[in-house]
């Protein structure tokens, strides 16, 4: 299991083969791409993909949770994050 992890965390920032199967790896590199293209990149100056591009990798049931615009995300993000850090 440690090597699981070990290998999510050093390949999160890779970007995502539609020739690969859906696994923890590849969930987290879709999800980490889908925050930075919703304004929450790791660090300044990081490269996002086109958030519209990145839904459309997800499968239609997941797909169909998420909002249609990162705009509407990064709100509804900003202020659970807000929510949170001020307790």
């Amino acid at each position: 299991m440690r090597w699981a992890h070990g290998r999510v965390a050093a390949d999160h920032h890779s970007e995502r083969r539609a020739d690969d199967a859906w696994n923890l790896s590849e969930v987290a590199k879709v999800s980490c791409a889908l925050a930075s293209a919703a304004g929450f990149a790791a660090f300044p100056g990081c490269e996002t993909a086109n958030y519209k591009e990145l839904l459309d990798m997800l499968p239609e049931l997941e797909r169909a949770k998420f909002h249609p615009d990162a705009e509407t995300l990064r709100g509804e993000l900003a202020r659970s994050i807000h929510a949170i850090e001020s307790v």
